[in-house]
Order: structure tokens, then C-alpha cells, then sequence
């Protein structure tokens, strides 16, 4: 019997774990969009400065795709 409330227990600990990581996955996702628009938005930047900065973004992107499927995996 208290092996399986031990594992139960544990179970439960991992759900939290993965919520808890999930949101804060989700939370610099969010703010990565924002900052990239914010990024994206700003008329006061010339094109060539804009271009680099889009390079910026797609490379991070990529980058942040593969750390959540390497998590999810």
C-alpha cells in the first residue's frame, strides 16, 4: 500500500514539474513574440539594422524549437 501512495506521490510531483516548466515555456515564448515585434514595429530602424534583426529572431526561433522538442522527447 505504500508503494503505491509512494508512486502516486511521485507521479504527482512530475505533473507539477511538468506544468511548472510548461508555463515557463510558455512565458518566454510570449515574451520572445513581443520582443520581436517590438523588434519588428520600430520605424525608426533602417532596413539593413531590420534585416539583421529578423536574422536575429529566425535563428532564435529555430533555436528555441529545438530545445522544446529535445524536452519533449
Amino acid at each position: 500500500m505504500s508503494g503505491a501512495m509512494e508512486e502516486k506521490d511521485r507521479e504527482f510531483k512530475r505533473a507539477r514539474t511538468v506544468r511548472t516548466d510548461y508555463k515557463h515555456a510558455v512565458d518566454e515564448v510570449q515574451s520572445w513574440i513581443q520582443n520581436a515585434e517590438f523588434k519588428v514595429q520600430d520605424r525608426s530602424v533602417e532596413p539593413l539594422q531590420l534585416k539583421e534583426n529578423l536574422s536575429v529572431r529566425r535563428f532564435l526561433l529555430l533555436d528555441y524549437k529545438l530545445n522544446l522538442e529535445l524536452v519533449h522527447t
